[in-house]
């Protein structure tokens, strides 16, 4: 068997990823839809980041949900963006990226669903994240919850509570408004929206 660590290295995923894993996915999409309430905000005329996209099921139901917005679907698995090019490359910008790599460009809204608690450094992309926010930006982050949650895959297991900590620990209040806590099916999975505040 392979550790968590190994599960999620770049040579791990993209071997593994299929176009099962694709249906997979899409059995998902309440769940992914459940995630864009979350913004609370008008999503059109926007610049909208899937970073850690996996196969792109959130940025098709952005297709769906939203005018005229600039969608982007960034991965650092190249079997991942070559299945999102296929299905939607047309209408999205793909693009290979590490989510522990800065982010170049600064945008209204990203999502990060299901991706840090794979991480051995989440921290690290949790800064990424926040330096990406244009001014008035929104953020929205998911876990799941640490407290059912038993996927082999998954290094952090964070509760509600270590939840708020890890994020009060690496996000300046002064900077940015937080809201976190539990949605979806009964307490199984956790989030935050990150709002970064206009400079006055």
């Amino acid at each position: 068997g392979f550790s968590a660590i190994e599960l999620n290295t770049k040579s791990h995923i993209d071997q593994s990823v299929t176009i099962k894993t694709y249906r997979e996915f899409k059995t998902k999409k309440k769940y992914y839809i459940s995630a864009i309430e979350l913004v609370q905000c008008n999503l059109d005329y926007k610049n909208i980041l899937d970073i850690s996209c996996g196969l792109g099921v959130l940025c098709e139901l952005l297709l769906e949900q939203v005018q005229s917005a600039n969608l982007f679907a960034y991965d650092f698995s190249e079997s991942c963006i070559n299945i999102v090019r296929r299905n939607i490359g047309n209408k999205v910008q793909c693009k290979i990226h590490n989510i522990y790599e800065p982010l170049t460009e600064k945008f209204d809204v990203i999502f990060c669903t299901e991706t840090i608690e794979h991480l051995l450094y989440p921290e690290n992309a949790l800064i990424n994240i926040l330096n990406g926010l244009a001014e008035g930006g929104t953020a929205i982050i998911t876990v799941p919850n640490g407290k059912l949650d038993t996927y082999e895959n998954h290094i952090y297991f964070w509760s509600i509570d270590s939840w708020g900590v890890f994020l009060n620990k690496y996000i300046d209040t002064t900077i940015y408004d937080i809201t976190y806590g539990f949605f979806y099916q009964e307490q199984r999975h956790m989030y935050v929206r990150i709002v970064k505040k206009l400079k006055l």
